[in-house]
This record gives C-alpha cells, sequence and structure tokens, in this order.
C-alpha cells in the first residue's frame, strides 16, 4: 500500500476572519495555504494584500475561500463589513484580484442574490 502526504500545488488560498476563535483554529489546521484576516486594514484591502502577497511569491490564487460570519449581503470580519457599498467603493481592488473562483463561507450571505452577482460581477 502507497500512501501520499497532501501536498499542495494548489492555486487555492484561505482567508478568514481573525477576530472568531473558531475560524482562526480553522485555519490552523487547514491543508490549503490560508491565512488570518485582523482588521487593521479594510476587509477588502487585507483581501487584496494577500492575494498580491500570494501573486508576488509566484503563486497565483484561482479560487479564494472567504471565512466569516455573515448576514444575506453582508460578510463581517470582526467590526467591518463588506456589503455592496463596500463592494462598489473598492470596485478598483476587486478588478485586479484576477480570481476565478470565490468561494464564501458564511451563514446566509448567499441568501441576497443581489449580492452575490454584483461580487462576480466585479
Amino acid at each position: 500500500m502507497t500512501t501520499h502526504a497532501l501536498k499542495c500545488t494548489c492555486d487555492h488560498l484561505v482567508l478568514g476572519d481573525a477576530s472568531v476563535p473558531e475560524i482562526r483554529q480553522l485555519l490552523a489546521a487547514a491543508k490549503l495555504p490560508a491565512s488570518e484576516l485582523k482588521s487593521t486594514l479594510p476587509p477588502l484591502q487585507a483581501i487584496t494584500t494577500e492575494l498580491n502577497r500570494s501573486r508576488s511569491l509566484g503563486q497565483p490564487v484561482d479560487t479564494l475561500h472567504l471565512i466569516a460570519h455573515g448576514q444575506p449581503g453582508e460578510l463581517s470580519f470582526g467590526d467591518q463589513r463588506i456589503d455592496r457599498a463596500a463592494l462598489l467603493a473598492h470596485a478598483d481592488l476587486l478588478a485586479g484580484w484576477g480570481v476565478n473562483t470565490i468561494a464564501l463561507w458564511s451563514c446566509h450571505v448567499g441568501a441576497d442574490a443581489d449580492f452575490i452577482a454584483l461580487l462576480e460581477e466585479l
């Protein structure tokens, strides 16, 4: 029997809300590249920074996983929110992300189809 260690030559990046202990635990145990988003920067700016860092290391991201609390049409990172207004205000940042897939691991955020459509468009 041959066993193979999990070797990530993948193009995934997992980012999560550092203010939630359970999310920090998930990130620490992740089998994919993962980072905590701290509240020192607005969330969309912090995500952009992480994507740029990954790209500069020769590891472009195709699938971005975001783990955060949420409600319909809104992701929460600490006391900061990503909602429709934030998406529109930071459309230039999102245009530079260069990802094909964004996986939202957040309760209820997908209940707002307009928010999801706007995120996809930007």
